[in-house]
């Protein structure tokens, strides 16, 4: 109803305001003069008309011509209807003037405007303008109100998923913060090989005699202590205040952490060049508790950061189990956590992204959030008094159903991301044709992660784990039987509780015997089984694989 309001008191407004200034005009005895006076008051309302329609057309047709984003019929909506108040303000302006200055029978050298009422059409003007004001006053608490409840509402989504607190006893975050400053990042105390050698572990091609590289470990020896020790904490906590969450909430740990794995991942290679595999082990079991750690926190990107020390993890472990036999000692302290789930993680982040989406929409209300340009993404910070006064109508015309699209786009994300992914795989599929195509709204389209992505990307480290505890199960039943067993069924219960399923179809974990010794399995976000072929992960083709040898 406040918008109908609005867009019957605009041009009540700007055309009164013509009327006024053609009554006034009219008295002039230059007919140049009038003309030079009233033009110019209104072509500046037609320039605010034309402004905003531009702005709304631009909005709308960048989207519409970017398939990556969401079209949004909103704006296209308050397109339509600023084009008819622009017409309908050019018509009622052409109207004015030939009415106003049009000479009267009676006296030729008097225009006929010379009569209106110049003090009543100022009254007029005036209530008008208030009531117009008022409207828009109106419409902008009811979204502010609205915004407060959002407010709430995101605090408590985010309390819901926020990681418990825990006694210092157990608290892993502390020893992490040690280890973080015996790790000297900060004070750029690495050598310049690091990206090297960081390079070489992710294509295996790291040379475990470099003697830099054994000096380097040497002067670590104090972080690695503490980064072990911390992996042996029941949990992690880093104090944040998720009862008042925020896009602004740091996140300094994430990268020290995602250091630490590839620090104890050079050390477990360069243990187990030199038949450490014990101490290897160690190091790679601390890895998978900082995977573990770092994914309690329920926020989509340490969710991300979890599963990408997890592959590193795994992919140590694949390199420290051939380059030599493990004891049934060493592989007894090796712990692949089977409660941990990256699918229920995942889930969590899911709920804790709508409450940062929901904070998003207040703090642009705020001029805490801007957008630096449409089809670009969210700024922090003041903008130009353009930037504000496009927020402002933003806040007054589009929000709301920006905030309703993503709120139930959100919905949609938590059913689905609480499914298996070989039951959602077709929803997903589905929902994510519907988001790259359907309503939507600015900051939705320019929040919106690729969450179906993220989805993959979470079942990938899901199914990389089920193989890794597998694999684990595989060698303790070798150390006890000294053989691997024909199939995967052998090694429950003694050696594995029970036997995964494939987080990618549903089905059990494949075993295949080949001549180098059994490839474990799962086949991969292609949803193809490739018959134990390695996963590519650029192409994102094969499966996940683990390899041992005989």
């Amino acid at each position: 109803m406040g918008h109908i309001l609005i867009l019957i008191e605009s041009p009540a407004v700007t055309l009164l305001a013509v009327a006024l200034v053609l009554a006034c005009v009219a008295r002039l005895r230059r007919p140049w003069l009038r003309e030079a006076l009233w033009i110019p008051v209104a072509l500046v309302l037609l320039l605010v008309y034309l402004g905003l329609t531009v702005f709304a057309g631009v909005t709308w047709w960048s989207q519409a011509a970017n398939s990556s984003k969401i079209i949004w019929w909103p704006v296209g909506r308050w397109f339509h209807a600023l084009l008819a108040l622009t017409v309908c303000y050019v018509v009622g302006v052409v109207w004015l003037r030939v009415r106003a200055l049009r000479l009267v029978d009676g006296d030729p050298s008097v225009p006929a405007a010379t009569s209106w009422p110049r003090g009543k059409l100022a009254i007029a003007l005036t209530v008008a303008f208030a009531l117009h004001a008022m409207t828009f006053w109106n419409l902008d608490l009811a979204i502010r109100q609205q915004l407060a409840v959002a407010r709430a509402e995101a605090g408590a989504l985010a309390l819901s998923v926020a990681p418990a607190r825990l006694p210092d006893r157990d608290n892993a975050a502390l020893v992490y913060m040690q280890a973080f400053e015996a790790m000297g990042i900060e004070n750029d105390t690495w050598p310049k090989q690091w990206d090297e050698w960081r390079t070489g572990i992710e294509q295996g091609t790291l040379d475990p005699n470099d003697p830099v590289l054994s000096d380097f470990l040497r002067r670590q020896t104090p972080a690695l202590i503490l980064l072990r020790e911390a992996s042996d904490k029941p949990g992690c906590y880093f104090d944040r205040d998720y009862g008042r969450p925020g896009i602004d909430m740091l996140l300094p740990y994430l990268q020290p952490m995602r250091c630490a794995a590839r620090l104890l991942a050079v050390d477990a290679r360069v243990k187990a060049a030199g038949g450490d595999i014990g101490g290897a082990l160690s190091d790679v079991n601390a890895m998978f508790a900082i995977a573990e750690h770092v994914g309690s926190d329920s926020i989509l990107v340490s969710t991300l950061v979890a599963a990408a020390i997890d592959a590193t993890a795994s992919d140590t472990l694949s390199v420290v189990l051939v380059s030599g036999e493990a004891s049934e000692q060493d592989l007894a302290q090796l712990h692949v956590d089977p409660s941990l789930s990256y699918r229920r993680m995942f889930e969590r982040s899911i709920r804790m992204e709508e409450a940062f989406g929901l904070l998003i929409f207040c703090d642009a209300a705020t001029g805490r959030v801007s957008l630096e340009s449409i089809g670009g993404s969210p700024a922090t910070g003041r903008g130009s008094p353009w930037q504000g006064a496009r927020t402002s109508l933003y806040c007054v015309f589009l929000m709301a159903d920006d905030m309703a699209t993503h709120q139930r786009f959100m919905r949609e994300f938590r059913l689905l991301a609480a499914k298996p992914y070989y039951e959602a795989k077709e929803d997903w599929e589905r929902f994510s044709t519907e988001v790259g195509s359907g309503p939507g709204g600015i900051l939705t389209a320019l929040m919106l992660p690729a969450l179906k992505r993220c989805a993959i990307v979470a079942t990938e480290a899901e199914a990389r784990r089920r193989v890794a505890r597998l694999t684990v199960a595989m060698h303790r039943y070798r150390a006890a039987e000294g053989r691997f067993p024909e199939k995967l069924e052998e090694l429950a219960p003694e050696s594995i509780a029970f036997i995964p399923v494939d987080p990618f179809d549903g089905k059990p974990m494949k075993l295949k015997r080949i001549e180098r010794g059994p490839v474990i399995y799962s086949i991969g976000p292609d949803m193809k089984d490739g018959d134990g072929a390695p996963f590519d992960r650029k192409e994102k083709t094969g499966d996940i694989i683990f390899q041992l040898l005989q």
